[in-house]
């Protein structure tokens, strides 16, 4: 984010930027039923607008063009719309200028929230808002430069224009759903060539270092944090799924882990000659899409022969075999897709 420079800027205050600054009307919320009609209270998220409601006369309703001001935590929001109101404390605030639009009234608000200080033990007043000052862009005349906070605020709104389109084009990125109708069932213990469990029952045993702990825990891949193993003796071979056995919420998910690691004894790991990252990926979502009809938990464990009968939808080769190339193909193509979508993503950082 630019640091903005705001060493030629004026100090206002807002009594004299906003000629108008009054009490908005109190509506209770029960009276009304549901409409169209944003009902603004003094809350500082969402606008303001905690609902929207039906009014009952014109003279119910606030008119829009203004700022509302939030006497509880000093928050400000631009109100396009004409709008019901209802604010706790002191109330909600209303300012108005001959001067506002939206792009100029978003900049002013940020400058409003950042000089105001409330709290629920110092409610703001009509007198301690408009006696507040504020810092604002000034042209060579000393008044406020409505024209820059326009052009500025413009020129931030279409940069999250331009954020938004490209995150709802990531979004909408076509999906296909995966023909399963040639897939088998396959026992989960007959995928792996050797089947092992983790060799760490006390992580607190282990001081920090640089190998990765794997628990049995779905959250962040299973790493908890980094380990030193002293003579290796807990340290487990990579390229392997950790099935998790036991343990935290995790039950009957799954892991794929690339290098070398320390593991929680309530991880089954399977190591398989064929399986790499890509492949071991696209066997993990079928197991976690899987196993969703064993319904395990901390009554009903994955071990013993509950695990031995466990199966798993795959695709599979003319001979009947899980296809390994295929599922790594596949999930190559999808891992490219999500690069170039993370891609869009930093390049949205990087121009802010």
């Amino acid at each position: 984010m630019k640091l903005i420079d705001t060493t030629e800027w004026g100090e206002f205050r807002i009594g004299d930027l906003f000629p108008t600054i009054e009490r908005a009307k109190r509506r209770t919320l029960n009276d009304y039923s549901s409409g169209e009609t944003p009902y603004v209270t003094n809350s500082s998220i969402n606008n303001g607008v905690s609902t929207y409601l039906q009014s009952k006369s014109e003279a119910d309703i606030e008119t829009g063009g203004c700022i509302t001001v939030n006497t509880v935590d000093g928050s400000a929001f631009w109100q396009e719309s004409d709008f019901l109101a209802n604010g706790s404390g002191n109330g909600l605030l209303m300012l108005r200028n001959e001067h506002l639009n939206e792009p100029r009234a978003l900049f002013v608000c940020g400058a409003i929230k950042a000089a105001l200080e409330a709290g629920f033990s110092v409610m703001l007043t009509v007198d301690s808002v408009r006696n507040a000052v504020i810092r604002l862009p000034a042209d060579s005349a000393g008044d406020a430069d409505w024209t820059f906070m326009e052009s500025s605020m413009r020129a931030i709104m279409n940069e999250r224009d331009h954020a938004l389109e490209t995150l709802f084009a990531i979004w909408d990125a076509p999906r296909h759903a995966v023909d399963t109708k040639d897939w088998a069932e396959f026992k989960v213990v007959n995928l792996f060539t050797t089947i092992v469990r983790g060799k760490c029952g006390r992580i607190g045993q282990l001081p920090d270092g640089d190998t990765p702990y794997i628990a049995a825990s779905y959250a962040n891949n299973g790493h908890m944090r980094d380990v030193h193993d002293p003579d290796g003796s807990f340290t487990s071979e990579g390229n392997c799924i950790a099935m998790i056995s036991d343990g935290n919420g995790g039950i009957g998910r799954n892991t794929y882990q690339a290098a070398p690691f320390v593991g929680s004894t309530n991880l089954q790991l399977g190591y398989q000659p064929q399986l790499n990252v890509w492949n071991g990926l696209f066997l993990v979502a079928c197991l976690d899409k899987s196993v969703e009809r064993f319904n395990y938990n901390f009554a009903w464990k994955r071990t013993g022969h509950t695990f031995q009968e466990e199966t798993v939808l795959l695709p599979t080769t003319s001979s009947g075999e899980p296809d390994w190339a295929y599922m790594e193909v596949t999930m190559r193509v999808v891992m490219e897709q999500r690069e170039q979508a993370l891609d869009l993503l930093m390049s949205l950082e990087e121009s802010k």
